[in-house]
């Protein structure tokens, strides 16, 4: 809501017109903001905090000093690291871990629809980032056996900004520095042959809001 036209139960109105055209059709609503006057507005219709975004920032580029600090994998930690177009070999890996982030991701009491991740979604999104920007990539793989990734995101609009989407290590790999090292590629992309954004942003979960009844 623009702030000029606030305080005129406009943002009301557009509630009840949602909820008329929701009526019989939906048993729960789920929303984002990203304010604390918009969680008091979703307060104030009845809707309760599911999840709560943490945001962090990182300035670029990080100094080699800083990344040779950083503890390496162990040897047997095979990373490979892409921009755009998955190469073959590696697209059911990826296909195969995003759908085990899909399951691990933290949802609280949200719910959400089921997503479809193949070989043919993975290469749909990749199709939908080349008009927007470019997606980096690195994978984990331990004996040939893909058990992590990172997703980072760099919009052609706001290409100063590199925004860290998915980072997932199996759970029976974690505590061995996987994580971080899927990271290290693609900082050295950056600096090698990619412009350099100026500045890193995550945000691990999102913040939502959902009601316990809204009807």
């Amino acid at each position: 809501m623009l702030p000029d036209c606030r305080r005129d139960h406009v943002g009301l109105a557009l509630a009840d017109a949602v909820r008329t055209s929701l009526a019989g059709r939906a048993a729960r609503v789920q929303v984002e903001t990203y304010s604390d006057a918009g969680i008091a507005f979703a307060e104030h219709l009845g809707l309760e905090v599911g999840n709560r975004e943490s945001r962090q920032l990182l300035d670029l580029p990080v100094s080699t000093q800083r990344l040779a600090q950083l503890e390496r994998p162990s040897p047997d930690v095979d990373i490979t690291a892409w921009t755009g177009h998955c190469p073959e070999e590696l697209v059911d890996d990826w296909a195969s871990l995003t759908r085990q982030m899909d399951a691990d991701v933290p949802m609280g009491e949200l719910t959400r629809s089921t997503r479809v991740t193949d070989v043919a979604a993975v290469r749909e999104n990749e199709e939908r980032m080349r008009a927007q920007g470019y997606v980096l990539v690195s994978l984990a793989r331990i004996g040939g056996r893909a058990v992590g990734y990172t997703e980072m995101l760099v919009s052609s609009h706001d290409p100063d900004i590199v925004n860290q989407d998915d980072t997932l290590v199996d759970r029976a790999h974690r505590g061995r520095g996987i994580g971080r090292a899927l990271k290290l590629p693609i900082s050295d992309s950056f600096r090698k042959s990619l412009k350099q954004p100026t500045r890193a942003g995550c945000r691990p979960t999102p913040r939502q809001t959902t009601p316990r009844c809204w009807r």
